[in-house]
């Protein structure tokens, strides 16, 4: 029995041992998940603290992007604005342009058919001059004659 007793006692000893070197263990163990813990702790803090940043940062470039929107579109309906007045004042210029275009040939073709019809009168005169000149020339030369023979006799 002593013998048993003492297998016992070395079992109880082995066993006490394997348990101290697992409670070792354990403890080891759960040093180790406390600092995974913190690592994970860690980890999701500056998770945090990163994606707040992306976040805050994203935020400020669609504010940023969607002010250089609004400014370019105020900037297009201004271009716009300005082309359109441009545009209408073209269009006047070229109504006032044409009314003028208008008015002047108008006055040019009367103008220039009042000079054809006095050109057409003076011809019509210098023409009747010339009749009246060359009868007059007759009538000269008929005096002329005359007075040869009245002279004459």
């Amino acid at each position: 029995m002593m013998k048993s007793s003492g297998d016992s006692s070395e079992q109880l000893v082995l066993l006490n041992e394997q348990l101290r070197t697992k409670e070792r263990r354990v403890e080891e163990l759960l040093a180790e998940l406390s600092d995974a813990n913190q690592s994970v702790a860690k980890l999701k803090d500056t998770l945090n603290q990163s994606t707040e940043a992306a976040g805050k940062e994203t935020k400020m470039a669609t504010e940023r992007h969607q002010q250089e929107m609004d400014r370019y579109l105020l900037e297009i309906t201004s271009l716009q604005a300005d082309v359109a007045a441009s545009n209408a004042k073209v269009t006047q210029l070229l109504e006032t342009h044409k009314a003028e275009v208008d008015a002047s040939t108008a006055t040019h073709v009367e103008a220039l058919s009042e000079v054809k019809g006095q050109a057409e009168k003076q011809k019509e005169v210098m023409e009747k001059l010339r009749s009246e000149e060359e009868s007059l020339r007759c009538s000269l030369k008929e005096f002329e004659h005359r007075s040869e023979k009245i002279m004459v006799s």
